[in-house]
């Protein structure tokens, strides 16, 4: 018994040590690497002490914990230079939606352009998390800007895959000269929820388009559908045959095989 409290006294001692090292010796960046490694559920709780050393060395980790940062601040750290800084924000950004909702909205309003469209982005990841903004959203289905409305109409079909509202923008955006618009239409239809009589004729004329994103797109959503798409087969081996690029081929071949062997 006395042997075994002389181990447990050992080990604790050594564990001291190890703890008035690392506090006295290391620097405070250092030290929160070896805390990650070593327990890594600290990585998200660390995550704002990080950002706060790397946008404001004037602030101590402690500081920056008991703060807390400002959604602007995390906002900003996902253009910030340093990757580990930016990976630190999308983590906090996810860990915090519900929160972050209102003043995404906001940017995806008002903000500038870059803003805007980093908003719209989040409004996608967080998906039906953020069904309580889509009336906003599906407000701004008529926005001016291309590439903006672009992002609102693929953040309403993430966030409400039954929205009605979306439909009548992707079918004007199936004549776009914008190729991305283009090859917006085919995944959002599915994801609305377009029936299949509907959707496949739209994917069978997206593969004869001049762009392999757009035929990309079309054969991917086609073989969505299985034995539905039988029909599509000629014009998917066709546009096959257009394609160079050995990922698009693969992704073509890959919709061909589902829809020629259907799994159950």
């Amino acid at each position: 018994m006395r042997m075994r409290f002389l181990k447990i006294l050992k080990i604790a001692g050594i564990c001291l040590l190890f703890l008035v090292i690392i506090y006295f010796f290391i620097p405070l960046k250092s030290r929160l690497d070896i805390l990650i490694a070593y327990y890594p559920p600290m990585r998200v709780t660390l995550s704002g002490i990080y950002c706060g050393i790397a946008i404001q060395d004037q602030l101590t980790a402690t500081d920056w914990v008991m703060k807390g940062s400002s959604f602007e601040e995390v906002f900003d750290c996902l253009e910030h230079e340093n990757t580990y800084v930016r990976k630190m924000a999308f983590i906090r950004m996810n860990f915090n939606r519900k929160a972050s909702i209102p003043s995404l909205l906001d940017l995806a309003k008002t903000g500038t352009s870059e803003q805007r469209i980093n908003a719209l982005f989040w409004f996608r990841v967080y998906g039906p998390d953020a069904i309580d903004v889509i009336d906003d959203l599906e407000q701004m289905l008529d926005e001016e800007d291309p590439t903006i409305r672009r992002d609102v109409v693929r953040a309403v079909c993430e966030i409400n895959p039954h929205s009605e509202a979306v439909i009548p923008v992707l079918m004007e955006m199936i004549d776009s000269e914008d190729y991305l618009d283009r090859a917006t239409v085919p995944y959002c239809l599915y994801k609305v929820g377009m029936p299949a009589d509907e959707i496949i004729p739209i994917c069978i004329g997206l593969l004869e388009d001049e762009d392999d994103c757009v035929r990309d797109n079309a054969a991917f959503t086609l073989g969505h559908y299985g034995s539905l798409s039988e029909e599509a087969i000629p014009a998917l081996e066709n546009a096959l045959e257009r394609t160079e690029d050995p990922w698009k081929r693969e992704r073509i071949s890959e919709a061909i095989e589902r829809i020629q062997n259907p799994q159950d």
